[in-house]
């Protein structure tokens, strides 16, 4: 239980980060080993990406990460 609990924390460390670094992330989450990491065209009205984020996932799915 130890590892997981260090993976986590370093994970939300780093997804945190990545929050701040990137205009894109709207909001990032982890539950256990799962992570979640929410993509935006704005920040303050949380606007989701069109057809550039379907091609993103396409691009991810097809080199083996897969996400809902």
């Amino acid at each position: 239980m130890r590892i997981i609990s260090a993976i986590k924390g370093l994970s939300k460390k780093s997804m945190i980060k990545m929050k701040a670094e990137h205009s894109i992330v709207g909001d990032v989450g982890a539950r256990g080993c799962l992570m979640r990491i929410e993509r935006v065209k704005d920040k303050k009205t949380k606007e989701l990406f069109g057809k550039a984020g379907q091609r993103v996932y396409q691009k991810a799915f097809a080199k083996g990460l897969a996400w809902n």
